[in-house]
């Protein structure tokens, strides 16, 4: 009976050291290896290595920091991978934010629970492949999350054309006043 104990004992560590190297496996799968990217679930997937068909090009200027509750345009173009512009209407869009957690996870709610975007964040490309983004408003300040900025996504339902991703998008709580609109004692007094 004793040597059925000890027997099933070394079953039981065995079993535990099988499920932690499949463990291990799996995890050294998700991990992030390469250059980040995105699959068609709006979800990062790592290392993204395929190839598009077309990508996202920035038209105007970059986003690389907004204000809290206040809105922000955005513009980008569809183009091929010769670098002109794809005439492609009526794809898709969705912009998108997403923690720099390793891995990175899309946030949906801001601290309170409220949604973090809102305003224009889903759109279709028009006849030139414009996509524009006429009024994103986000929720929640950066300093709130790791690295005090955010991935910010313009993330295509069409697989074949790459995401378009801000690396470090920060959200400020305020815009800071202009030195004359601020009013002092003296102002105040007079």
């Amino acid at each position: 009976m004793m040597q059925l104990n000890q027997l099933l004992l070394s079953m039981a560590g065995q079993s535990a050291a099988v499920q932690t190297y499949l463990d291990s496996i799996a995890s050294r799968l998700s991990t992030p290896v390469c250059h980040k990217g995105f699959n068609a679930d709006l979800e990062f997937r790592y290392p993204d290595e395929r190839t598009y068909r077309a990508q996202l090009g920035l038209v105007g200027e970059g986003v690389g920091q907004a204000f809290k509750e206040r809105g922000f345009s955005l513009m980008v173009q569809i183009v091929g991978s010769d670098g002109y512009p794809r005439r492609t209407a009526g794809q898709r869009f969705k912009v998108c934010l997403y923690s720099q957690d390793h891995p990175p996870k899309r946030i949906l709610q801001n601290i309170s629970g409220k949604k973090i975007l809102r305003g224009t964040i889903e759109a279709e490309s028009d006849n030139e492949g414009l996509v524009k983004f006429a009024n994103i408003v986000v929720n929640e300040v950066s300093s709130h999350y790791m690295n005090d900025a955010f991935y910010l996504v313009v993330q295509p339902t069409c697989p074949d054309i790459k995401p378009y991703t801000f690396d470090s998008f920060s959200v400020r709580a305020r815009k800071p006043m202009k030195r004359s609109a601020r009013c002092s004692l003296e102002d105040i007094a007079a």
